[in-house]
């Protein structure tokens, strides 16, 4: 008896102290008087405002009497807000998803967070039109992407956007396929489908390319410098410029390969007793201090952590003096606990009649920055001898073929 009323006590006191341990982590993280956790929550009537703000709100009511299938994109689209307005979007953000999408977003090197996360098809005019891109929603500054004009209010309709399923003769194997570069890979989704072999009584296709290497030179100022193939960022918020000769009616690129970007002090461990050898400090301010003081740099160097991600935004600026921005652009170091590698990224800078001559790119962290893959891209929509309203007609007349020896493809993005 006497052990039974032990056990109980002993059980009770268990279970006092468990909701002891619950009432007090919860008074500590969420009470004011603690860390106030509850005060990053935002009230129902704030979310539901957001909810109908958003480009997918404005897109549907915009577009309510198109019943046929397309999907929509904008400068500022929120992950997976399509679902909160029954539509069909271009940005998801899902742990879990079909191979194909990864191998997709992957292999045309958009500029995304990581795979499982995407906003938009990067101002892409082909991608845009391979994937029934139809709609965009424009609420910032940013320029247009090609082949849009206005329906109502901040929203434009894609005069080349392809349905769904359309029929094609034409074949170029996945052999091929892989041997091209990324923008050369979205030029070939419209020019045929993408397959293992050739089927019998279809045309195996060369695709033929517009894209173009610039050459250029990059220049830092008081906050970034360039020496060699390294670019040093020595204070946040610092940035370079590539300078270029574009062509007019052009979408331009950047494209990059993030990689060995690593903090000063994490890459110098002031090697030399007289000076860091990347000019954080002078030789005249470092004799300044005196030995103590330059042994609590020292230390402090040693024991620095590197930031897990690195924020890039990036600018390009026309003939006429006229800048368009992107979005910000989040690549991670290898103190990220995803990390799995450097990942190279085609940023978009967008179409614009009036050729472009410099991009800018700004860095949210001071550090040091391999440059040996950057690459300037130009991509013109057109062939030699093609005017717009060609290009529009070819496109048209393209995506309303229809025999029963063609082929139904199907987009890669559901």
């Amino acid at each position: 008896m006497e052990r039974n009323t032990m056990n109980i006590r002993t059980r009770m006191l268990a279970l006092v102290l468990v909701f002891t341990s619950f009432a007090g982590n919860a008074a500590y993280f969420y009470s004011h008087h603690g860390q106030n956790h509850i005060a990053r929550y935002v009230s129902y009537s704030d979310v539901n405002k957001k909810l109908k703000s958003t480009a997918a709100r404005k897109v549907k009511k915009a577009t309510k009497n198109d019943d046929s299938f397309y999907r929509y994109s904008g400068d500022k689209v929120n992950y997976n807000e399509a679902l909160t307005a029954g539509m069909n979007g271009t940005s998801f953000y899902w742990s879990l998803q079909n191979k194909h999408l990864t191998q997709f977003i992957t292999e045309t090197e958009q500029p995304a967070n990581a795979a499982y996360m995407i906003r938009s098809f990067n101002s892409s005019a082909a991608l845009n039109a391979v994937n029934s891109v139809k709609y965009y929603a424009k609420r910032s500054k940013t320029a247009l992407p090609y082949g849009f004009t206005k329906i109502s209010g901040k929203v434009y309709q894609n005069e080349n956007a392809l349905p769904l399923g359309y029929t094609t003769a034409h074949v170029i194997t996945r052999a091929e396929y892989e041997k091209l570069s990324s923008l050369e890979k979205q030029q070939t989704l419209l020019q045929g489908v993408v397959l293992d072999s050739v089927p019998t009584g279809m045309t195996a296709t060369k695709p033929t390319f517009t894209d173009k290497s610039l050459p250029y030179t990059i220049v830092g100022n008081d906050d970034a410098a360039v020496e060699g193939q390294k670019l040093h960022i020595y204070k946040k918020k610092g940035s370079v410029t590539i300078q270029f000769t574009g062509s007019a009616a052009q979408e331009t690129y950047l494209r990059f390969t993030l990689k060995n970007y690593t903090d000063y002090p994490a890459y110098t461990y002031y090697k030399t007793q007289e000076n860091d050898p990347l000019h954080r400090y002078s030789t005249e301010k470092w004799n300044k201090k005196d030995e103590i003081d330059q042994n609590l740099v020292k230390i402090s160097a040693r024991k620095f952590r590197l930031p897990s991600s690195l924020n890039l935004r990036f600018s390009a600026q026309t003939e006429s003096g006229k800048t368009y921005k992107t979005n910000t652009l989040t690549c991670y170091s290898d103190a990220y606990v995803r990390y799995t590698g450097a990942k190279t990224y085609l940023v978009g800078l967008v179409y614009t009649a009036r050729a472009k001559k410099r991009i800018t790119t700004t860095f949210d962290e001071r550090g040091i920055n391999d440059r040996a893959d950057i690459e300037a891209v130009l991509y013109t929509h057109l062939r030699p001898t093609e005017t717009v309203l060609d290009l529009v007609c070819r496109l048209l007349l393209e995506k309303k073929k229809n025999t029963e020896a063609h082929r139904v493809r199907r987009r890669p993005v559901e």
